[in-house]
């Protein structure tokens, strides 16, 4: 766990129990909702707090050293993770409709990828490492085999544990 994001990583911990608590169908995460309406602007919003977060980290890359330009940064980085994730849902409520066994499956795995995703992430910088590709190539190769090995552990466990079939229901592809 990174010490620096333990409350932003609280917020979404609790966001998820609450939207757990309530049901899709009943709160801001359905596909009829103001949040899929306004996509647009979700999008719009992600793109100038991103580039805010960027500018207040260069800003503050210049100046001493300080708890005011930590703060300042920390928030800019919340509010940059927020309005992107916001955007993605909204993109997604508006334009993904339809149920289709990819998104079923995936749907049934995303509480396993979650939580095994950040070692396969870590590990697959790792040996990347000294192999001389531009970062976009190894970004691509991170995204890929982080999603690709978690899926695949997260498979092999639901059809390896009988008993993990009762807690999780996913359609087979």
């Amino acid at each position: 766990v990174q010490t620096s994001r333990i409350f932003h990583y609280l917020a979404y911990f609790i966001a998820g129990l609450l939207l757990g608590a309530v049901g899709l169908e009943s709160s801001v995460l359905h596909s009829g909702s103001l949040l899929a309406s306004r996509w647009w602007a979700w999008l719009v919003a992600s793109i100038f707090s991103f580039l805010l977060m960027v500018g207040v980290a260069l800003v503050a890359m210049r100046q001493p050293p300080s708890t005011l330009w930590g703060v300042i940064v920390s928030f800019a980085f919340c509010l940059s993770c927020a309005t992107s994730t916001f955007a993605v849902l909204a993109v997604f409520l508006r334009f993904v409709n339809g149920n289709s066994r990819v998104w079923e499956y995936l749907g049934g795995t995303a509480f396993g990828v979650y939580i095994l995703h950040y070692a396969f992430v870590s590990w697959v910088q790792y040996w990347l490492v000294p192999i001389g590709l531009p970062a976009i190539a190894k970004a691509t190769l991170v995204t890929s085999g982080a999603m690709l090995l978690s899926l695949g552990v997260v498979h092999a466990w639901q059809r390896l544990l009988p008993r993990a079939q009762d807690y999780v229901q996913t359609p087979s592809l």
